[in-house]
């Protein structure tokens, strides 16, 4: 559980994306200060700021990528925790169906012509 929930890699990512996000922040606020106080040339500037914004975009694209890798593992973490609550109300071992063991562990079921296929809620496919 501890494996499949743990985030702290992609939260010191996402922090330091932030961190990153704001230093450009500065810089492009930087870069369009001196332009509204110094004569430049303004190709040059136009440039350096299209540059900056361009890093921001692809670290703003990756932090929003990071987040929902984090929400999805959350999400992940919270389905194995039901199961397992699921698990601990049976008293002993499983002998037979359960209808609600089986529907805690399945996400849903695709009926095709020539097969089937289960997609448990921890992202297993098993098709037949």
């Amino acid at each position: 559980m501890k494996t499949v929930s743990d985030t702290t890699k992609l939260i010191e990512e996402k922090d330091d994306l932030i961190e990153k996000m704001g230093s450009i922040v500065e810089r492009t606020q930087n870069c369009v200060n001196q332009n509204a106080k110094k004569i430049q040339n303004q190709h040059e500037y136009q440039k350096r700021y299209n540059e900056l914004t361009e890093q921001y975009d692809n670290i703003k694209d990756r932090y929003d990528e990071v987040i929902y890798e984090i929400k999805q593992k959350n999400a992940h973490a919270e389905k194995i925790r039901q199961f397992i609550e699921v698990l601990k109300l049976n008293e002993s071992l499983i002998s037979e169906f359960d209808e609600a063991l089986w529907g805690s562990m399945v996400e849903y079921i695709t009926v095709e012509s020539e097969k089937r296929t289960v997609t448990f809620k921890d992202g297993t496919v098993l098709t037949i």
